[in-house]
């Protein structure tokens, strides 16, 4: 199979549509309409949304870790507390072997 972007070709995407008018009485066709339609706009913006859908997943993370953090700040403001909290969520999403605090 041939690289279509080495040829100069591009992808598109078509839509087709059709409708059969038949004969009520014999059921036989009597004419067909067919309509094709490039829709290659609507398709790269459909993969897009996908995307960034299926990407937005670390700015979820990012969010839940921010809310729970912010609970716990509202909660008890015990620097041990506060401190255990805050590398907890800050390990969800920076993996990291060794922590070290200074009071």
């Amino acid at each position: 199979m041939k690289n279509f972007a080495s040829l100069g070709l591009m992808e598109s995407f078509v839509g087709f549509g059709r409708k059969v008018f038949r004969f009520p009485q014999t059921g036989e066709t009597h004419w067909l309409v067919g309509t094709a339609q490039d829709i290659t706009s609507r398709k790269q913006a459909e993969m897009k949304i996908s995307e960034q859908l299926h990407g937005g997943g670390g700015c979820r993370a990012e969010a839940e870790a921010l809310r729970r953090s912010t609970l716990a700040l509202s909660q008890n403001l015990a620097m041990d507390s506060v401190l255990d909290t805050l590398l907890q969520c800050i390990s969800e999403l920076v993996p990291f072997d060794r922590q070290r605090s200074y009071s």
